[in-house]
């Protein structure tokens, strides 16, 4: 009987209005939420509570609204049951202010539970009213060049023009992985693809944005199958199609990084001469932070040993970027050189990479990459040469390339050699 009436209560405050609650009306909703969060009734009711608390948010009084969601943020943590995770976070998407919009963002970005992690990327993918001013304010808060990129996706992923402005602001700074963001942000709302080029963007918007701006108070709210905006019905959120970027096609040596699937082997042996390693390194790096996040990458340096980034191929995402970027810092210029070691590693996961994407149907619209960096001077060899001359010959070249960029004064015919049966290009950087 509790648990029908509880039900009951739950559907009279859900056809509630949306006028402001009595003050015995708003301490009776905290009560029941109160009760909800401590377990005393089933999941599925408590499920109903937190929908139907959450569907009064905009009624209740703003200091019952910080203690409504004071409650449920500190109940999130210790929760077990999926659904009611799920509901907390949703609750606290619909208090549409900084008092719950926070602790969604912050639960989608440091979250290790993936329901927790989910419901918060859901509940921000439909987020509406004052919810960009609370993710500028953040943004401009938090420096970290990872979570400021992450953000900026998130919001292309929105695919809503009210974002733009923030976006343009976040393209004319100064971190590469911060405006690589900003620029597949933008792409992904606008289906524009004008590069890096503040200017171009900002011209574009001051033409097209007051046609197509939405207007403020639209929002989705993924509890509800449509909700009505502007007298158009709004359909509950899907996840967006994937975003195949265009305009993020970083230089490396002359290469024009095209292709979605790259694998970079890089020779870090002393004999690439003084600087060379680290000028080898700053490229790559540069390269990669500009890459979209659609982008599947590889990286593996070598001397006399091969040391190996990631076992497998990985999108090139902020997190990623970051990772990459603090592994190479561990890495030490070597003695040796083993060539055809490190190409064989580097063509096993080109392999195994042909291998996923013809098994899953993707459509490959640019062959798979792999470049190879070294002044092809070998010192040590530990694979046979014919070994890695095999695999390199069975390769389709319709499917994949190889390319050899040679560092130092002198060419190599080994890599010249790399490049012919790679199908790729030779490229002598002196």
């Amino acid at each position: 009987m509790r648990r029908v009436l509880t039900l009951l209560v739950c559907l009279l405050l859900a056809l509630g209005g949306a006028a402001s609650l009595s003050a015995d009306d708003a301490a009776d909703t905290l009560a029941r939420l109160k009760k909800a969060l401590k377990k005393g009734e089933t999941p599925r009711a408590r499920v109903a509570v937190l929908r139907a608390v959450s569907r009064r948010a905009s009624a209740l009084p703003k200091t019952k609204r910080r203690a409504a969601a004071k409650r449920i943020r500190g109940a999130i943590d210790g929760e077990a049951d999926d659904a009611v995770r799920a509901a907390m976070v949703h609750a606290l998407a619909r208090f549409g202010t900084a008092t719950g919009w926070v602790p969604v963002i912050r639960a989608w970005f440091s979250s290790r539970d993936p329901v927790t992690k989910a419901a918060a990327r859901q509940a921000l993918l439909w987020g509406g009213g004052d919810y960009l001013a609370i993710v500028e304010r953040l943004w401009r808060e938090d420096e970290s060049p990872t979570w400021r990129a992450d953000l900026l996706l998130l919001l292309g992923d929105r695919r809503r023009p009210d974002a733009v402005p923030l976006l343009l602001k976040a393209l004319g700074g100064k971190s590469m992985r911060v405006k690589s963001a900003a620029v597949e942000a933008l792409e992904a709302i606008t289906g524009q693809a004008l590069g890096f080029d503040v200017q171009r963007w900002t011209a574009w918007w001051e033409k097209a944005g007051p046609t197509i701006l939405l207007p403020k108070e639209e929002s989705i709210d993924p509890n509800a199958e449509t909700v009505t905006v502007t007298e158009k019905p709004v359909h509950r959120y899907e996840e967006p199609p994937p975003l195949v970027t265009r305009s993020l096609v970083p230089d490396f040596y002359g290469l024009k990084l095209t292709s979605k699937d790259i694998i970079f082997v890089l020779d870090i042996s002393g004999s690439v001469g003084q600087g060379g390693v680290g000028r080898a390194k700053r490229k790559l790096v540069d390269a990669i932070e500009a890459l979209g996040s659609d982008v599947w990458v590889s990286a593996l340096f070598f001397d006399e040993t091969v040391h190996m980034w990631k076992p497998e191929m990985v999108r090139a995402t902020p997190a990623n970027k970051a990772d990459l970027t603090h592994f190479m810092r561990g890495i030490q210029t070597g003695r040796k050189t083993d060539v055809f070691t490190p190409l064989n590693a580097g063509l096993q996961i080109l392999i195994r990479r042909l291998e996923q994407r013809e098994a899953s149907g993707e459509p490959l619209r640019e062959a798979i990459t792999m470049i190879v960096v070294s002044d092809g001077k070998e010192t040590s060899r530990q694979t046979p040469p014919n070994f890695v001359a095999d695999k390199l010959d069975r390769l389709d070249p319709a499917k994949t390339v190889v390319h050899a960029v040679v560092l130092g004064g002198q060419g190599s015919r080994l890599m010249a050699d790399l490049a012919r049966r790679g199908g790729g290009h030779y490229i002598h950087a002196r």
